[in-house]
């Protein structure tokens, strides 16, 4: 490879990079978004709106959205004592596969705040995935070494 050709590639991982990092920020923050919102309809009264879910999977799945975030965020910054319990998230292609399944998890179509977060966490892994299988210096799996 070229001298020019692996500048190239630094720049693009490094701009690739800077924007998963956002994406992936930005997944964080959407699930405590979510998690807010989920609160308010907790807390609905009155007849003119909808009642509240009568499925207790979405109160359980509720309380385990601030630790995903949780989770995001500390893949994000590499905390080591969070980090360590979940290896997977090491590598791109790990945070790709989470973010995908979380979005797929909190999809629920009777609640438009729901469906459009998950869509973005969704595309959000997809992109993680792209970026690490599009790239060859990015190490796909690094937790099964």
């Amino acid at each position: 490879m070229k001298e020019s050709e692996k500048l190239k590639l630094k720049q693009t991982q490094g701009c690739l990079g800077k924007i998963s990092k956002a994406c992936n920020y930005l997944s964080g923050l959407a699930l405590i978004i979510d998690f807010v919102v989920r609160c308010t309809v907790f807390a609905r009264k009155g007849e003119e709106q909808p009642s509240r879910p009568t499925d207790p999977f979405y109160y359980f799945l509720s309380l385990y959205l601030i630790p995903f975030a949780v989770v995001i965020f500390a893949a994000e910054l590499e905390w080591r004592s969070i980090i360590k319990y979940v290896m997977f998230l090491k590598s791109q292609s790990g945070r790709g596969i989470f973010l995908v399944f979380v979005g797929l998890l909190i999809f629920n179509p009777k609640y438009p705040a729901d469906i459009a977060i998950s869509i973005y966490l969704a595309m959000a892994g997809l992109f993680n995935l792209v970026i690490a299988w599009v790239l060859p210096a990015v190490a796909h799996f690094k937790f099964l070494k």
